[in-house]
């Protein structure tokens, strides 16, 4: 399998990605805290992504370079932890945009005082 393979089958989760981005940015003026970590957090996820798409295309050719499997297989173990730790940088990033920038909006209906009957 080479890189190729691989971007074809991350294709559609990329250009969503990049939908994410640039309506982050259309959205800018309105929510811009919001949009700057929706940015930062879909940027991540696409270098995550497009990083370690790169990696995994080259770890099998590794063999032909006199590499032993135990040692491609720490690698792959190696490369896994780290994305893992750079997704959970993504959604990190990603749930802290959903819940910034949020103001309360409860009606002064719903804030008085209920009397017990």
């Amino acid at each position: 399998m080479d890189f190729s393979y691989f971007l074809l089958s991350r294709l559609p989760i990329i250009l969503l990605a990049l939908v994410g981005i640039l309506l982050a940015i259309a959205r800018w003026k309105r929510h811009s805290k919001v949009s700057l970590l929706t940015i930062f957090g879909l940027g991540l996820f696409l270098f995550q992504s497009l990083t370690f798409m790169f990696l995994y295309s080259l770890l099998p050719q590794l063999q032909d370079r006199g590499w032993t499997y135990a040692s491609i297989n720490h690698l792959y173990t190696f490369a896994q932890v780290c994305q893992d730790f750079l997704f959970a940088g993504v959604i990190i990033l990603l749930v802290a945009a959903a819940f910034s920038q949020r103001h309360s909006q409860i009606s002064n209906d719903e804030t008085k005082a209920v009397t017990p009957i």
